[in-house]
């Protein structure tokens, strides 16, 4: 999984999605170990080239872990990235 950002958004990409399979299902979980009252969670929603934008406007800033898990046809997966969301 790779994470960008820009001011409004943050963006995610899933690897060897090519947008021909299944679409995959699961979770984002922004973590903010510093105060958990700013986590989210948020259904994965990718597009065909395996995109998901998340507005920031839902997001604190600051340094937070982003958890994914996500379902692929039968194979299962999980990644962490480190951000901090400016």
């Amino acid at each position: 999984m790779e994470l960008f950002q820009d001011e409004e958004t943050v963006t995610l990409q899933l690897p060897h999605y090519d947008g021909k399979k299944e679409r995959p299902s699961g979770e984002v979980w922004f973590f903010y170990p510093s105060d958990l009252r700013n986590d989210r969670r948020i259904p994965l929603s990718v597009d065909e080239e395996g995109l998901q934008k998340i507005d920031k406007s839902i997001m604190a800033k600051g340094e937070c872990t982003v958890k994914v898990s996500w379902k692929s046809g039968a194979k299962r997966f999980y990644s962490a990235s480190f951000l901090t969301v400016n």
